[in-house]
């Protein structure tokens, strides 16, 4: 395939949606449990902004699903029709399970209740120790995380927009 068979966006709106992904980043919740937690974070980010981009779009993405559900079907199709994955482990993982729990719920539904959707996956992956605060933050809503599902639907446009770009620069 060529390159322009990966690049779905024109450069100035991808330079707007990585504008947005960087704030979304600004806003993610810090531990107060350790007192130089902005510095971790900052240094961090500095240290792989790629790899922290993706986490957080990845992050962002499993948010937004398990918590608007009627963001599912378009989160969904953007993810098949640009055939993106999760490149995360743990939520890849997520992923993969979020997938079987709703094959065994009613396949009519355009969406499916967020409360039945959480319950099933808390239950399923409570045995794994490794998956627990990165599930706890993504079940359980903080201040901040409630404030990144205030605009879904452009946090999906530049999630998926911030998958693709890693899937091309993968590739390229």
């Amino acid at each position: 395939k060529n390159k322009s068979d990966y690049l779905t966006i024109n450069a100035e709106d991808f330079k707007q949606i990585q504008r947005t992904l960087q704030l979304a980043i600004k806003k993610q919740p810090i531990t107060k449990s350790k007192p130089n937690a902005n510095k971790d974070l900052v240094s961090s980010i500095a240290a792989s902004p790629e790899e922290k981009l993706l986490e957080k779009a990845e992050f962002l993405l499993l948010l937004i699903y398990l918590h608007c559900p009627e963001y599912q079907v378009k989160i969904k199709e953007e993810i098949t029709e640009k055939n993106l994955s999760f490149q995360i482990s743990e939520h890849d993982y997520i992923w993969q399970q979020i997938k079987v729990i709703q094959d065994s719920f009613d396949s009519s539904l355009d969406y499916y209740d967020s409360t039945a959707l959480i319950d099933s996956l808390e239950d399923i992956i409570s045995d794994e120790p490794n998956l627990t605060k990165k599930l706890t933050s993504l079940l359980y809503l903080d201040h901040n995380q409630q404030e990144n599902l205030i605009n879904p639907h452009e946090i999906i446009i530049s999630a998926i927009a911030t998958l693709d770009w890693v899937k091309y620069k993968k590739y390229y």
